[in-house]
């Protein structure tokens, strides 16, 4: 719900809806500012409304069908505003661009209009063609298999997790069908960890290009993402995402997870460094390369505080190892 796709379709449509009406540049100045104002508020009103209907009377527009629905009508709402705005701005009678044009003689206004319409088909033009150029290069990626990082780690790095880690014990038995982790680096460790009455598997991925939230992979898998919360732990352990999931027929699952980068930082989507041309996606740019550290504890029942707190300790210390076993094998 963030409403990039509105803010992309309704300045599209605004400056598209101008260049036919053949307005002047300084209403161009003042609708395509105000277009982006609409969509701002439009999208405040709409999430806001959705979360005191789910709150107060439990009903959810911000998912599946009824997602789609609202934002269809928002998004034909905004439009009708730009229109609206543009309405506002009345044409000047009298004035050189109403008054017949002399013969062979071309209005001013109408070669600036042409002029700026062409330059906006050239931009267009230009940014399609090297989309298509970016397009066939990540589909010949995906024929090829997945690339690497560029990780500075040492070739033929190993993680090891000690026998016991506080009250969990390590296993030799592998993790259980319905609580296959999922990983997507190029190397993943894979350790089982059980005390009495829980099983926990503890992976480790490696290397990753920039930042990688792993919730898009159990979604992906089946899994349905109830909760998603941010932990920042006072007492000097490394922030993390805990997870709150189910899947069918009646498994629940809860997952921690943190990410690292080669500097010893734990970042999250948003601290992970993105090159301008990047975040558009035409232009190859170095990525930063991370390593992620994840805890998956599945059962028939929702963990108690108890084994919350059995679980936190794991993932606490597993995070502390793996992370200084990554930094003593990088190069320096």
């Amino acid at each position: 719900c963030s409403g990039i796709n509105s803010v992309l379709f309704v300045t599209a449509f605004t400056l598209f809806y101008l260049f036919w009406r053949r307005r002047s540049f300084w209403v161009f100045l003042i609708c395509l500012p105000v277009a982006l104002a609409f969509v701002v508020m439009g999208n405040v009103v709409r999430i806001s409304f959705g979360a005191w209907l789910r709150f107060y009377h439990n009903i959810d527009i911000l998912s599946g069908w009824k997602h789609e629905t609202e934002s269809i009508v928002l998004t034909a709402l905004l439009l009708l505003l730009v229109v609206s705005l543009e309405s506002l701005f009345p044409r000047q009678k009298g004035s050189a661009s109403e008054m017949p044009p002399a013969e062979g003689r071309i209005p001013a206004t109408h070669q600036f209009s042409a002029t700026w319409f062409r330059a906006a088909c050239c931009l267009f033009v230009i940014l399609g063609v090297l989309s298509g150029f970016k397009g066939w290069d990540k589909w010949h990626e995906v024929g090829t298999g997945l690339r690497a990082a560029n990780s500075t780690l040492k070739s033929g790095a190993v993680f090891t997790l000690p026998d016991r880690i506080g009250d969990w014990r390590r296993t030799d038995v592998g993790p259980p069908r319905i609580s296959k982790i999922e990983t997507l680096g190029l190397s993943s460790s894979i350790w089982n960890y059980e005390r009495p009455g829980m099983r926990a598997v503890v992976a480790f991925d490696y290397p990753i290009s920039t930042y990688h939230d792993v919730a898009a992979c159990y979604e992906g898998n089946g899994w349905l993402i109830e909760k998603k919360e941010l932990f920042v732990p006072t007492n000097g352990a490394p922030p993390r995402f805990q997870m709150r999931m189910k899947k069918d027929p009646g498994i629940l699952g809860t997952l921690w997870f943190s990410t690292i980068n080669e500097k010893g930082e734990w970042v999250d989507q948003a601290t992970v460094k993105h090159d301008f041309f990047i975040r558009f996606g035409l232009f190859d740019s170095q990525q930063e390369t991370t390593y992620r550290v994840q805890v998956l504890l599945v059962d028939k029942t929702t963990p108690d505080p108890v084994a919350v707190d059995a679980i936190t300790q794991l993932f606490e210390k597993a995070s502390a190892i793996l992370s200084q076993q990554m930094l003593q094998q990088v190069r320096q």
